[in-house]
C-alpha cells in the first residue's frame, strides 16, 4: 500500500512541529540575553555550593580519621593507619584542587588555614604509632612478662611447700597476684580509673601475706621476702611506665590531634557562613531575572498553549483513538480472542497500514496456536509411546535378565557360564540403549530438573576408579584419575548427572582406546568464598576424532564412522545425553582431538560451595552382592500378575538367601494375606487388574492394623513421575524392572536398616 504525501500522519506531524519550533525559536531569541545573565549567577551559585559540599565532605572525613584514631588505639591495626594516612593526603589534594577552582580570595584564605591543618595533623599523624607502640609494649609484653616471672616463682615455692598454712597463703598470693594483674590490664585497656586504686591494695595485701609465712618456710627460702620486694617494685614501676605511657598517647589523641579537628571544623563553619551568605545575594540575583524572564515567558507561552490544544484536539481525533482501537484489537489478541473485528483498514495513512498488519497478525496467530496445538499433541503421543515401549520391553527384559542372574547361581558347565555371561550381557546392553533413549527424551522436553545436594568430586572419582579399574586392566589400559583426596571441596549440585556425564566420557574414552592410557584431570580453575570452577577433561590414546565430524558428534545417534557401530558398538546417544545434560549446568562439552592420536572430551564447570561435612570414613566400603545378602531371613509378599514376574522375584530372592515367599496376583489379593498373615515386606507392582499397585497401597496405610507395613514399589514404567507417584501412595521404596540381583540385595538391606532405625 503507496501513502501520498498529503495523507500522510509524518508530513502533518513535521509541519504541526516546524509551526512549535518557530514560536519556541521567537521565545529563546528574545529572552537570549536574560538567560545567558541567569545562567552566570547559577553557574557561580552551583561554584560555592559544590565547594561548600566539598569541605564538608572533608569534615566528615576528619571526623571519621578522629574516629579511627580511637579505634587504632585499641586495635594497632597497620590497615587503620594506612587508612588514615591515605585520608589525610586526600584531603590535602581535595583542598589543592579547591584552591585552584576558586577564585575568591576569601575563600581560598580559609582553604589555605585548613591546608596547614592537615598538615600539622600529618606530622602528628607520624608520631602516633610510636606512642601506640610503647603503650602497647607495656600492656602486653613487659606488665605480662613481669606477672608471669613472678606467678612461675610463686608457683614453684608452693610445689617445694609442704606445710597446708604456708601453701594456703601462698595460694592466696597467687590469686592477689593475679587479681593485681588482672586489675592493672583492665585500667590500660578499658580506663577504670578504680582498677588503679586496685593493682596498689592487692600488691599491698600480697606483701602482708609474704610476711606471715612461717619461720620454716623463710628458713627454706632465705631469699624471699628480697623476691617479693624486687617483684612488686619492679612490677609497680612497669604500672606506672605503662599508664604514663597511655597518658601520652591520650594527650595526643584526645587533646592535639582533637584539637586539629575541631579548629578544621570551626573553619569549615567559616567558610560556610561565608559561602551562605554569598549564597544568598547570588540567589536575589537570580529571583529577579527569573521574575522578568517569567513576564515574558508567560505572555508567549498563552499563545502557544493556545496553538498546542489545537493540535492536541486534532490528533485526540484523528489519530489517538484509531491507535487506541487497535490497541484495543491487540490487547483481545493477546488474551486469545481472535473473533475481534479490526478498525480502520481502508484508512489511507499509516493508522490504515496497523490495521493492515492487525489482520495478518490475527490470521499468522490462529495458524501458529493450531501449529502449537499439534506439536503438543506430538509431543503427548511421543512420551505415552516411549512410556508404553518402555515398559513392554522392560517387562520380558526382567524374566530374561532375572532368570540369567538366578542361572548364573547354579551349576553350570564353562560354555554354558559363557553362553549365559553373553545373554546376561546383551540384556544388559539392551537396557542400557533403553535408559539412554529415556534419558534423551526427558533431557530434550526439558523435564529434567538438577537436585542440590552436597558431595564431593574425590567421591566420583573413588567410584568411577571402582567402576573402571577392571575394565581398564581387562584391555591393558593404564587408568589414572586425580589422587584420593585432592578433591575435597564439598559442592552443592546434581551428583547424579555430574557422575553420568563423567561416566558417559570414561566409557567411550575406555571404549575406543586400544592401547595405551586413559585420564580424568580435574582441575581447579576460581574459588571464591560462594563457589568454586572447575575444568574436567577425561583424555584418552585411542582412535581420535576426524576434525570434520568433532562438529556433530553430540547429535543424537551420530557417531563420527559408521564402521565405528560395528567395531565398538553403541547407538550414539552417550554425547548427545552428556551435552544435554551439561547445559543443564549451564556449561559446554568442548572436544579436541586428531584422527589417530587420541582425543580429549572438557568442560568447565562452575560449583557453590557447602559446608564441608566429614565421613565418618576416610574412605567409602564397596561390598559385593554376596557381602550385602541380609543376615537374617525376611517373609515376603510378592504383588504382581504376572507369573514370569513372580518367578524372577522370587528366584533373585532365593539366591540372596530368602525363602519364605508368598505370591498373589492383584492389590486385592494382597490385602487378604497381609490381614491373614504378617509379612516382612511387600514388593508391589503398579499396574494389575481387580486393584492396582497404587490403589493396593493406598488402602494398607488407611488400615489402622497394617498402616507401618514396609512396601518396595515394582514398575517397568521408570520415568522420575512414575516413580514419585509410588513414594507419593504411601510406598517406602521403589524398584524399576528388569530387576538386578544387586539392587534387590540394596532394597533389603535397606529395609534392615530402616527397622533397625
Amino acid at each position: 500500500m503507496q501513502i501520498a504525501p498529503r495523507n500522510s500522519l509524518e508530513v502533518k506531524s513535521v509541519v504541526a512541529l516546524l509551526l512549535l519550533l518557530a514560536l519556541v525559536g521567537f521565545l529563546l531569541y528574545t529572552i537570549e540575553n536574560d538567560i545567558e545573565a541567569l545562567f552566570e549567577e547559577v553557574n557561580s551559585a552551583e561554584e560555592i555550593a559544590r565547594t561548600n559540599v566539598n569541605v564538608l565532605d572533608l569534615n566528615k572525613t576528619v571526623e571519621s580519621m578522629q574516629r579511627n584514631v580511637s579505634v587504632y588505639g585499641v586495635s594497632g591495626s597497620k590497615a587503620i593507619f594506612d587508612k588514615l594516612t591515605n585520608n589525610n593526603q586526600l584531603i590535602q589534594r581535595r583542598l589543592l584542587e579547591l584552591t585552584e577552582q576558586t577564585d575568591d580570595e576569601q575563600m581560598k584564605s580559609i582553604i589555605d588555614d585548613l591546608f596547614s591543618l592537615t598538615i600539622r595533623y600529618k606530622e602528628n599523624l607520624t608520631v602516633l604509632p610510636k606512642r601506640y607502640q610503647i603503650k602497647s609494649d607495656f600492656a602486653n609484653k613487659i606488665l605480662p612478662a613481669a606477672y608471669q616471672s613472678f606467678d612461675l616463682t610463686l608457683t614453684s615455692a608452693l610445689e617445694r611447700t609442704n606445710g597446708s598454712g604456708d601453701r594456703a597463703l601462698l595460694l592466696e598470693s597467687m590469686a592477689l597476684w593475679a587479681k593485681a594483674n588482672h586489675a592493672a590490664s583492665l585500667f590500660l585497656s578499658n580506663k577504670e580509673y578504680s582498677q588503679r586504686r586496685n593493682v596498689v591494695t592487692y600488691i599491698a595485701a600480697m606483701e602482708g601475706i609474704s610476711a606471715q609465712l612461717s619461720a620454716a618456710f623463710l628458713q627454706q627460702n632465705p631469699e624471699w621476702p628480697e623476691m617479693v620486694i624486687q617483684a612488686t617494685t619492679n612490677y609497680q614501676n612497669n604500672f606506672e611506665k605503662a599508664t604514663q605511657a597511655n597518658r601520652n598517647y591520650a594527650a595526643l589523641v584526645n587533646v592535639v590531634m582533637a584539637g586539629d579537628a575541631v579548629e578544621f571544623t570551626t573553619l569549615v563553619d567559616k567558610l560556610t557562613d561565608y559561602t551562605s551568605t554569598k549564597f544568598n545575594r547570588m540567589q536575589q540575583n537570580i529571583t529577579e531575572l527569573s521574575n522578568e524572564n517569567n513576564k515574558l515567558l508567560g505572555n508567549s507561552l498563552i499563545a502557544a498553549a493556545v496553538l498546542c490544544i489545537l493540535f492536541a484536539l486534532v490528533f485526540h481525533f484523528y489519530i489517538t483513538r484509531a491507535i487506541k482501537s487497535l490497541a484495543n484489537t491487540f490487547q483481545q489478541f493477546i488474551q486469545g480472542d481472535f473473533s475481534a473485528s479490526v478498525a480502520g483498514g481502508q484508512r489511507p495513512d499509516e493508522i490504515g497500514l496497523l490495521a493492515q498488519a492487525a489482520i495478518k497478525f490475527r490470521d499468522l496467530s490462529q495458524r501458529l496456536i493450531d501449529a502449537k496445538t499439534d506439536a503438543e499433541n506430538t509431543s503427548r503421543i511421543k512420551s505415552e509411546f516411549l512410556a508404553n515401549m518402555s515398559h513392554e520391553i522392560r517387562t520380558p527384559m526382567n524374566g530374561i535378565l532375572g532368570m540369567a542372574q538366578t542361572l548364573s547361581h547354579s551349576e553350570l558347565t564353562p560354555q554354558q557360564r559363557e553362553m549365559l555371561g553373553v545373554i546376561n550381557s546383551s540384556g544388559k546392553s539392551l537396557l542400557a540403549i533403553l535408559n539412554d533413549i529415556l534419558d534423551l527424551s526427558k533431557l530434550e522436553a526439558h523435564k529434567v530438573e538438577l537436585e542440590s545436594a552436597p558431595f564431593t568430586l574425590d567421591e566420583i572419582c573413588f567410584e568411577l576408579q571402582n567402576m573402571f579399574a577392571s575394565v581398564a586392566e581387562q584391555k591393558g589400559i593404564t587408568l589414572k584419575l586425580p589422587a584420593r583426596g585432592s578433591l575435597q571441596a564439598t559442592v552443592l549440585s546434581d551428583q547424579l548427572r555430574l557422575k553420568q556425564v563423567m561416566i558417559n566420557l570414561l566409557s567411550n574414552a575406555i571404549k575406543f582406546t586400544e592401547k595405551g592410557t586413559v585420564s580424568v584431570i580435574i582441575s581447579e580453575q576460581a574459588r571464591s568464598e560462594q563457589s568454586i570452577t572447575y575444568t574436567i577433561t577425561i583424555r584418552d590414546t585411542g582412535i581420535g576424532i576426524p576434525s570434520t565430524a568433532i562438529d556433530s558428534l553430540t547429535e543424537a545417534f551420530t557417531q563420527a564412522d559408521t564402521s565405528i557401530t560395528r567395531s565398538f558398538g553403541g547407538t550414539g546417544l552417550g554425547l548427545a545425553i552428556t551435552s544435554n545434560i551439561l547445559n543443564l549446568f549451564n556449561t559446554q562439552l568442548e572436544i579436541s582431538s586428531r584422527l589417530g592420536e587420541g582425543a580429549a572430551f572438557y568442560f568447565t564447570l562452575r560449583l557453590p560451595l557447602a559446608p564441608v561435612i566429614e565421613s565418618a570414613a576416610e574412605h567409602p566400603v564397596l561390598q559385593t552382592v554376596d557381602e550385602l545378602i541380609p543376615d537374617r531371613q525376611l517373609k515376603v509378599l510378592i504383588v504382581d500378575d504376572s507369573q514370569i514376574n513372580q518367578m524372577v522375584i522370587e528366584s533373585l530372592l532365593a539366591t540372596l538367601k530368602q525363602q519364605s515367599v508368598t505370591c498373589v496376583m492383584d492389590g486385592r489379593e494382597a490385602l487378604n494375606a497381609l490381614q491373614s498373615s504378617a509379612f516382612d515386606i511387600v514388593f508391589m507392582d503398579m499396574q494389575m487388574p481387580v486393584m492396582d499397585g497404587i490403589s493396593a497401597t493406598k488402602a494398607i496405610r488407611e488400615d489402622d492394623r497394617l498402616n507401618r507395613q514396609y512396601i518396595i514399589g515394582l514398575s517397568a514404567n521408570v520415568m522420575l513421575e512414575d516413580r514419585q507417584k509410588c513414594l507419593d501412595a504411601g510406598m517406602n521404596d521403589f524398584l524399576g524392572k528388569p530387576l538386578l540381583r544387586e539392587e534387590l540385595s540394596a532394597a533389603l538391606n535397606r529395609y534392615i536398616e530402616f527397622t533397625s532405625a
